[in-house]
């Protein structure tokens, strides 16, 4: 991935610049190494000591330039484990997960991602202890990320004590990124490639 450098301190121009970056990137890449990446990090997600223990699962619902995560979603319920997906709560930057059955539950929502229809599906309250799924445009090796801007994660990650779980491209995995005091640190980052962060750093 292209390297960013800055000589001034400015994280908000940092992060700009290297959102463009790796969207532009992301939106570049072909579809079916994609497809085979994302086959990857599923296999070794599901191997994960962390996914087989966890009871429940909150994730998110992949959009196309993210790790896909539909079939994770698919597998988890059929594994027994009860999952929950977000839903950003307008007007705010703040999110909420709801508990889902199979992805029928889910309804087009905010920024054109699919969410959870909170007609039919129950609020997740407690779930302190889950298994967390986080998406994020890059990651370094000590488990930091880079998000949209929104803060939705990093609100979220802050008020719940969770296992989390970076979900990455391993050539979207940098040596360090600029990050700031409330940026949410993940547990473990899996790639295509080995883990990035966590147990398994390098």
């Amino acid at each position: 991935m292209e390297q960013v450098t800055t000589y001034a301190y400015d994280l908000r121009e940092y992060k700009k610049i290297m959102r463009g970056v790796c969207m532009r990137e992301r939106k570049a890449m072909d579809p079916y190494l994609k497809h085979d990446l994302d086959e990857d990090i599923r296999e070794r997600l599901e191997m994960d000591r962390e996914y087989k223990d966890a009871k429940t699962v909150l994730a998110y619902v992949s959009s196309e330039i993210e790790v896909d995560t539909h079939e994770i979603i698919e597998d988890a319920i059929e594994d027994g484990k009860r999952v929950a997906c977000p839903r950003c709560i307008p007007g705010t930057h703040e999110m909420e997960f709801y508990y889902i059955d199979s992805l029928d539950d889910l309804v087009k929502g905010s920024y054109g991602i699919y969410e959870p229809d909170i007609e039919k599906c129950e609020l997740a309250s407690d779930v302190d202890g889950a298994l967390c799924l986080v998406p994020g445009l890059c990651f370094d090796r000590r488990g930091y990320r880079l998000g949209y801007g929104g803060g939705y994660y990093d609100r979220y990650l802050g008020a719940h004590q969770l296992v989390t779980v970076g979900l990455c491209y391993s050539f979207f995995v940098v040596r360090e990124l600029l990050h700031g005091r409330y940026d949410a640190r993940m547990d473990k980052v899996i790639t295509n490639f080995r883990y990035e962060a966590g147990e398994g750093s390098v």
